[in-house]
């Protein structure tokens, strides 16, 4: 009687698996690469209109300060006190000097 062969059981991984698993790792770190200068382009992007926001409302908040320039200095009364902190420092300077 003979024995029944045995057939060899494989031992580590071949070549075409190890191109494939190489293959889709290529592939997943370009979709990291794309993703990261997606993000890096919106993070920019973000930042731009933060500024933009931010400047808007200083401008406004300084227009408002100073809307007594604009209409005059007749309009001026003393239950609009939006006087420029430049105007009040040299007023008091002035009344310091005179009395």
């Amino acid at each position: 009687m003979n024995p029944v062969p045995r057939f060899k059981t494989q031992q580590g991984i071949s070549l075409l698996e190890t191109m494939i698993a190489v293959l889709v790792l290529a592939i997943g770190l370009l979709g990291v690469a794309g993703l990261q200068t997606m993000n890096l382009k919106n993070s920019q992007s973000a930042h731009q209109r933060t500024m933009a926001v931010m400047l808007a409302g200083s401008m406004a908040e300084r227009i408002r300060a100073n809307a007594w320039i604009w209409r005059g200095p007749a309009s001026m009364s003393w239950r609009k006190p939006a006087i420029p902190l430049v105007s009040a420092v040299r007023f008091r300077m002035s009344n310091e000097h005179n009395g």
